[in-house]
């Protein structure tokens, strides 16, 4: 079996992280091509790429790879790169097999461009019978409200895409929250300065620590701009999720949200929006808590009590036992066979 992963670019998206995972998983026993939209070497997780994988950007060599092998199974990996291939397949008459990855569970109400543009992929997948896989539960029944093929619809859950090892907790370390997510209005970047800035008023002692990308010290409210740190994109996270007082997810719209799975591996108290699979990550979590509004965020921060890191050490072990990313590689396997 041959793999093209098509996606339009190796940066830190989540989607990215986990086609990095999955691929070095299948590289041993599975030849696997990568074609991004541009040049990827200056990408973020292109030098975590794994040895012997192909990465191409020219698309005259994506068509005679695809061409060339005949049984190549091409997986598309988001929107973007299922509109691609599908007129790419149209225009030039190949009928390899595809996989479409849908990575995203909703758009809001003001989406109307990008809801139509699901009415159109829905009529498609129904007309070609298209072999999807979903990331989350809540994914799979936005689509298929949107007409997406039933048929050949599967959830595969992310499970821990990473499993950062735990760090020894620093000592002299002032108390903080920690997100992870890039700034997009998705990933309710306001919401989360919003619910700090109020708990700040009462709670002087606590920082905030934000990894990833697009964020910029402007964004930030004056008032509590000497208690943010940016620190954009980290290769090692181990130290900082280790050393966290709490985590906190405030996106608007998730598919399955790793950073979510990974703050659950290290045992860390959770407070989050429901958004995805939040509450399928967090349903067995004895940390977690679930918020429906801004209101009910901040009263549930303020309410947090935080077990000692030996406590959490053991939660975060169990969470990561249950969760192993070797599941959700042989789930993969096991529908890829079956096209």
């Amino acid at each position: 079996m041959t793999i093209i992963h098509v996606i339009p670019n190796l940066k830190a998206g989540g989607a990215e992280h986990f086609l990095v995972s999955l691929s070095s998983h299948f590289k041993h026993y599975i030849k696997q091509i990568i074609f991004t939209f541009e040049d990827p070497s200056n990408d973020f997780l292109f030098p975590k790429i794994g040895e012997g994988i192909e990465c191409v950007h020219n698309k005259k060599e994506l068509l005679k790879k695809i061409k060339s092998d005949k049984n190549a199974l091409i997986i598309c990996w988001m929107y973007p790169s299922i509109y691609f291939i599908e007129k790419l397949f149209f225009l030039n008459k190949i009928n390899s097999k595809i996989v479409w990855n849908i990575r995203h569970s909703k758009f809001n109400r003001y989406q109307i461009k990008q809801k139509i543009g699901l009415l159109v992929l829905g009529v498609i997948s129904r007309l070609k019978k298209s072999n999807i896989i979903y990331c989350a539960s809540a994914a799979k029944k936005y689509h298929e409200s949107y007409l997406f093929s039933k048929k050949h619809g599967r959830v595969i859950l992310n499970g821990l895409i990473r499993e950062i090892p735990f760090s020894k907790k620093s000592i002299n370390e002032s108390p903080y929250f920690l997100y992870v997510g890039r700034y997009n209005f998705s990933k309710g970047p306001d919401i989360l300065l919003r619910v700090f800035d109020k708990f700040f008023e009462v709670n002087k002692n606590f920082k905030l620590k934000i990894v990833g990308s697009g964020w910029e010290k402007n964004y930030l409210p004056q008032k509590i701009r000497d208690k943010v740190e940016l620190m954009g994109n980290q290769n090692d996270l181990s130290q900082i999720y280790s050393n966290a007082s709490a985590f906190l997810l405030t996106s608007r719209t998730e598919g399955y949200p790793n950073v979510l799975a990974e703050a659950c591996s290290f045992g860390l108290p959770i407070v989050s929006t429901n958004a995805g699979d939040s509450n399928i990550i967090l349903e067995d979590y004895p940390y977690g808590q679930i918020v429906s509004s801004e209101k009910e965020f901040l009263i549930k921060l303020k309410e947090l009590k935080y077990p000692d890191f030996t406590k959490r050490k053991e939660v975060g072990e169990a969470f990561r036992k249950k969760n192993r990313f070797s599941k959700t590689t042989e789930n993969y396997l096991e529908f890829l066979k079956e096209i």
